[in-house]
């Protein structure tokens, strides 16, 4: 097993959707740190939300995209603010 499996299986166990670094980046758990860095030390484990129009997400809301914005924090959303 090595840590990147370890990661994900903790996320998994608590029930989190990924990793985030405050004002950096945020990773799902089925692909964690997608740009190809690996290093965990500043990342927290978070909750998957969608993106509102004020949010300063990754993903622009103005851009057009395949896909929902969204981003992780740390807060678990509430009921029906899940994607």
């Amino acid at each position: 097993m090595n840590l990147n499996a370890i990661v994900v299986n903790h996320l998994r166990v608590y029930g989190f959707d990924g990793l985030f670094c405050q004002g950096e980046c945020a990773c799902e758990i089925d692909d964690l740190a997608p740009c190809g860095h690996a290093n965990f030390e500043q990342c927290k484990p978070g909750f998957k939300v969608a993106c509102q129009n004020d949010d300063t997400c990754e993903c622009s809301i103005d851009r057009p995209r395949l896909s929902a914005c969204w981003r992780i924090q740390s807060e678990k959303p509430e009921q029906g603010g899940e994607e």
